[in-house]
This record gives structure tokens, sequence and C-alpha cells, in this order.
């Protein structure tokens, strides 16, 4: 790797690891890549809030591993991990890491469904990524009429989980709120 890509990469990793870093690595990296400071924070910032940055250049493998090792500490970290009581009380789902998302995965049925066939084993919720530090937004399956929307994924307390599915907008949303199992 060149100097040039080794000093922009130092300066990308450390932004979007929410380091600080120093005003000399910050003119260092963007003298390297001929962009002023303003331009190469723009340009990070819009990478990270819109989820679009992502690399599979051998130049910019630093930034790359950085980016993973975020989002693995996101996914080891939220709150939102562990067991929850679905709003109707039948189902018990289980949220985890599944790769480089969260999933949730009914790991018990309880009282009687309208349902013939079991929901054991069913991924419920699935590809929920985090886009705040609050939200994190993937799908959800619904099993009474077989399909799958969007849904928005946050904490409304530390027991209760709040679950916003939506098709075009979440404006036009159905709210859930599911109960953690102790």
């Amino acid at each position: 790797m060149s100097r040039k890509n080794l000093l922009a990469s130092a300066l990308l990793c450390a932004t979007l690891a929410g380091i600080s870093i120093s005003i000399s690595a910050v003119q260092a990296a963007t003298v390297a890549e001929g962009k002023s400071r303003a331009e190469v924070l723009e340009e990070l910032k819009q990478a990270q809030a819109d989820g679009s940055y992502y690399c599979n250049d051998s130049d910019r493998q630093l930034e790359c591993n950085a980016l993973a090792a975020k989002q693995q500490l996101a996914l080891k970290k939220a709150p939102q991990l562990g067991h929850w009581l679905s709003q109707s009380g039948l189902l018990e789902i289980e949220i985890a890491a599944c790769g480089q998302s969260l999933c949730g995965t009914v790991i018990k049925e309880l009282g009687q469904s309208t349902s013939s066939t079991s929901a054991l084993g069913l991924q419920v919720l699935s590809g929920l990524k985090p886009v705040s530090s609050q939200q994190w937004q993937g799908r959800i399956y619904n099993r009474g009429n077989g399909l799958t929307h969007e849904c928005l994924m946050s904490l409304a307390s530390p027991t209760e989980l709040r679950i916003l599915a939506y098709q075009d907008t979440p404006a036009n949303g159905k709210e859930q709120i599911w109960s953690r199992v102790d």
C-alpha cells in the first residue's frame, strides 16, 4: 500500500470508528488524496449516514476492517439482544447476531395459535442493522398473511421493545410492543 493510501486509509478508519484524530493526520491524508479536509470529512459523513460505505479494494482494507469491527461491536453491545415475548403473548423470540446483522427467531410457542403449523424456528426478524445509536432497520415476517415488511426496532424501555412494521414509509406503519423475558 502506498504512503498516500496508507494515510488516507488511516484517516478513514479513524473517522469511521469514531476515533478523534489530530489535525495533522487529517491534513496529511487530505493532501495525500488531493482533496480538502472538509471534502474528505463530508464524504465520510455521507457514507456513514446512508450506510453505503463498503470496500472490496485491497488498498482500502484498513478502513474496511475498521467498519466491519465497528459493526460487530454494535451487534455484541445491542441492548435488544435476548428473549422477547411478542405483543400477542403467543411467541417467545430470541434476538441474536446473525452474521453482520441481528435476527429474531421463534424459540417457544405459548398458548394456542390460529395457525395449524408450528412457528418454532421461524425467523420473524431479519437483516436488522443499526441506523442510529437507538434504532435498527430490517425486515419482519408476518406469519398471519405470509408477507415480509420493512421494520424499525428500538427500545421503548429496558423491558419493552418497539417494533414498527411498514410497507412504504414508517409514517404508515403499525407498532408492536414486545416484552423482555427474564
